[in-house]
């Protein structure tokens, strides 16, 4: 769990070594940091990152990321980008760098290797604009 003031940032290492950052929280330069300190000197690749929901409390470092890492894939909630914020930002990026866009839906599992996996608790069918945090 990284120590990046307001918000969340969750930086995973597997087993095979791979990297799974989950939210960036809200300020870019305190996460780069936190990152910097968890990582390799010579690791410049995220396997997979998570969006858990578009609030810039959770999503405000990502684009740092995107521009710093490279990023294979992106897993989101699904929630429209709209037009400003990092959300919107971190959605253009995945676009212009070309990073597959995964959609979080309740029952997933994505695969990390042969013998580990993510499986996607929520959301369901429904999502709820003021129940970000559940």
């Amino acid at each position: 769990f990284l120590d990046i003031g307001q918000g969340d940032a969750t930086l995973i290492q597997t087993p095979a070594g791979q990297y799974i950052l989950i939210d960036g929280g809200q300020f870019p330069a305190r996460l780069q940091e936190q990152l910097s300190d968890q990582l390799p000197f010579w690791q410049r690749s995220l396997d997979l990152v998570v969006a858990t929901h578009a609030d810039a409390d959770h999503v405000g470092g990502l684009p740092g990321v995107v521009e710093r890492y490279d990023v294979a894939y992106l897993l989101t909630n699904g929630e429209p980008a709209g037009r400003a914020g990092p959300f919107a930002t971190l959605m253009q990026q995945t676009e212009e760098h070309k990073i597959p866009l995964l959609l979080a839906q309740v029952g997933q599992k994505i695969w990390l290797d042969d013998a580990l996996f993510l499986e996607i608790l929520h959301p369901g069918t429904t999502r709820s604009d003021d129940r970000n945090n559940n």
